[in-house]
């Protein structure tokens, strides 16, 4: 098991990988929620430009540019996740039924004032724990990343 995002299913359909996608597994009977990446625009209000870059913005936010970056991200506009048939897509659709379980739920990221130490440690060991060249207990490793904290 891997967890990764949307961004990677053109490039793994280009290499012809056999995957499969599915939700986050649960523990004890609670829901289990995702992080939400997202990005965003904004106009300067000292722009040189205002008029382009708005232009811009509705161009990136509409439905042709939506489509053209399927694979890459998830569609954004509901309009588009039907028209494309999205949410038939056996690859796209446990990600939009994590985004609805996770409605309502604070990212750690939010939350927790060191977050940005504790996520280099949780990634550290991930990488300890999944590379075969340094490969190392799972305990081992998670208790001498939440013992660093």
């Amino acid at each position: 098991m891997y967890v990764y995002g949307s961004w990677s299913i053109a490039s793994l359909n280009e290499d012809g990988m056999n995957y499969g996608v599915a939700k986050i597994p649960s523990f004890d009977g609670k829901t289990s929620v995702s992080i939400l990446s997202s990005s965003g625009l904004s106009i300067s209000k000292d722009s040189k430009n205002k008029d382009a870059a708005w232009e811009f913005v509705k161009y990136w936010t509409g439905e042709e540019c939506n489509k053209a970056r399927i694979g890459m991200e998830l569609p954004v506009l509901n309009s588009v996740v039907e028209s494309e048939g999205i949410m038939d897509e056996p690859e796209y659709a446990p990600f939009y039924e994590m985004l609805e379980q996770s409605d309502g739920h604070t990212p750690a990221s939010f939350l927790i004032e060191d977050w940005s130490e504790i996520s280099e440690n949780l990634s550290l060991s991930f990488e300890q724990i999944f590379n075969p060249s340094s490969y190392m207990d799972v305990k081992d490793v998670l208790k001498e990343a939440a013992d660093a904290q």
